[in-house]
């Protein structure tokens, strides 16, 4: 009987070496290559860009099952451990069958769910967390816990899954997404949907997020503003039956010293007429706004503030040749508007120079036209540092080209009346959600915000089809505008989008390893390190998730449309849909 117990223990003890060098073997296979040839061809192919390595976004999605498998082989390894213990301190008694059999189970179930498990997400999900960063550290973050979605903060604006900005996060965001991409599902009226106390300022090409949440946003407790001179709700249907009200730039002028008169003047005129793109002579422009800036002031102080309005400047600017004079000449007697208009007495719009200068304050005044249709309660940008308020300025997308100049009124005049309104501020924050922002053109408004205006509050979050709308919009200037402290990038398919978005990311750092065997049977191995983009331009385009980059740090967040949500009674249906 003594014989079989130490044959039993022989064999334990050779199924346990067996293990041992069976994992040694994975280890090698798994972390340094299976042959020289092959690692060689390896990295060749990583040099000349023909092998595609999984970038570190899909290696951390992966790390829970290979974190899994890892645990588990752990535990299978375990087993044998125990079973070795048990034989050693039995010895050759009637216990060392089990022991072995024990050992034996143990070695088959590693190979067959621990061992095979941890091989496969090893060899699948390379290359390996990077440990060195000689050339570069750059990897894809988890969501720190500052950034983590609190329902209890309700000053928090939603990035994606799971994210937010919180009240004390001072900072503006431009989203750069394709359209029909899902940035309005996904971001733009999850904002709208969620129990905050923001005030928000919505530029709703189309009237959707109107359609959609308005109703939500007033059963929170908000004034709803919709801003409608085209009746774009009633066209598409719109349920929430909430009446449009009306937008009189001038309004915000009442009580103003001749001071402020005079710059809130001046930046109305530069929003009526923008500096078109690649202007070869700005003379025409600039001369053009001072006529406007002049009639505009001749106009407060001629009138009382219930009679100002923009249409009179419009209607000035169509008077006969004669009369176009006489009310020049009236103008000019009205201290506060005579440098601008004394420039132009006495000559008459016939005139080729002048003739052009008229013609160019009609073109940028033409919009008027169309947005003095209706009444309705004015609105007052003053009262979003007052009161928590959604404001949705609506146009259908057939009149944008011809009349964006009402949108940058619009959006300009809310950005001044926060910034200048502090004393009776009474709401943290504002969120502009500016959909389709390159209609808005080049505005010092949001030039000047986003360098300042964090700390009024207010929280300029752009949106842009392509890195490309914001060069032609901003010129030498779109460094700046990208230049905020969240940048988005979803569904990217332009190339010079993916190629900005490629070097923003950064370069990682790569390590690879070559184990040879020499003709005596010796195994050696090296180790090299190239640097290699995060995310090449052509993946760029394929991530699911919104490419998200704050705080020098990168990140992916879950796209999800607030549809897919059990919330159906927090908006209504998309007419449009």
């Amino acid at each position: 009987m003594s014989d079989a117990p130490s044959t039993l223990s022989f064999i334990c003890l050779a199924g346990i070496i067996y293990v041992y060098y069976r994992r040694s073997y994975f280890h090698d296979k798994i972390f340094a290559g299976v042959n020289q040839e092959k690692n060689n061809a390896h990295l060749e192919d990583l040099k000349a860009g023909k092998l595609e390595v999984m970038p570190n976004a899909e290696y951390l999605a992966s790390m829970r099952g290979f974190k899994i498998a890892r645990t588990r082989y752990l535990q299978a390894l375990a087993y044998p451990i125990l079973g070795t213990i048990l034989m050693l301190v039995i010895g050759g008694n009637e216990l060392s069958f089990p022991a072995a059999f024990l050992t034996f189970f143990t070695w088959f179930k590693w190979q067959k769910v621990g061992g095979e498990q941890y091989q496969s997400f090893a060899l699948k999900h390379q290359p390996p967390k990077p440990k060195r960063n000689e050339l570069g550290s750059a990897a894809f973050s988890d969501v720190p816990e500052k950034y983590a979605i609190e329902m209890a903060d309700s000053y928090q604006v939603f990035l994606g899954f799971s994210a937010c900005l919180k009240v004390n996060d001072k900072k503006h965001i431009l989203t750069i997404a394709p359209s029909r991409s899902g940035k309005g599902t996904c971001l733009i009226v999850p904002n709208l949907i969620m129990p905050t106390d923001n005030s928000y300022v919505v530029l709703d090409i189309k009237g959707e997020n109107a359609a959609v949440t308005a109703r939500r946003q007033k059963e929170l407790g908000k004034d709803i503003v919709i801003i409608d001179p085209w009746g774009v709700q009633e066209n598409i249907g719109a349920k929430h039956g909430i009446t449009p009200m009306t937008f009189n730039p001038l309004a915000l002028l009442e009580g103003m010293s001749n001071e402020q008169l005079f710059e809130e003047c001046t930046s109305i005129a530069e929003l009526i007429a923008p500096m078109p793109k690649n202007v070869k002579d700005p003379f025409w422009i600039n001369r053009a706004r001072v006529l406007i800036r002049g009639l505009l002031l001749h106009h407060i102080k001629s009138e009382m503030p219930e009679n100002w309005s923009l249409l009179a400047i419009y209607k000035a600017l169509r008077l006969s040749e004669v009369e176009f004079i006489a009310h020049i000449l009236l103008g000019s007697e009205t201290p506060l508007a005579a440098d601008d208009l004394n420039q132009f007495k006495g000559k008459a719009p016939s005139e080729k120079e002048f003739g052009s200068i008229v013609s160019s304050a009609q073109d940028a005044t033409e919009f008027v036209r169309n947005i003095s249709k209706g009444g309705g309660i004015a609105f007052n940008p003053k009262q979003l540092n007052e009161k928590s308020t959604a404001v949705y300025v609506c146009i259908p997308e057939r009149a944008i080209e011809t009349n964006y100049q009402w949108l940058r009124l619009v959006i300009g005049l809310c950005v001044r009346a926060i910034s200048e309104n502090v004393k009776n501020k009474q709401v943290e924050r504002t969120v502009f959600l500016l959909d389709e922002a390159h209609y808005l053109g080049n505005m010092p408004e949001i030039r000047k915000a986003l360098a300042t205006s964090a700390t009024y509050g207010i929280c300029l979050w752009q949106f842009y089809q392509d890195i490309g709308q914001v060069q032609a919009a901003y010129g030498d200037y779109w460094h700046t505008i990208m230049n905020v402290g969240v940048q988005q990038f979803y569904k990217i398919n332009d190339l010079n989008t993916q190629k900005y978005v490629s070097e923003l990311l950064g370069d990682y750092t790569l390590e690879l390893s070559n184990t040879s065997t020499n003709a005596r049977g010796e195994k050696s191995r090296s180790e090299s390190i190239i640097g290699t983009r995060l995310l090449k331009p052509e993946q760029v385009g394929t991530v699911p998730d919104i490419i998200t980059r704050m705080d020098n740090k990168n990140y992916l967040l879950i796209a999800a449309p607030y549809y897919e949500g059990n919330i159906s009674d927090a908006y209504d249906p998309n007419p449009l849909v």
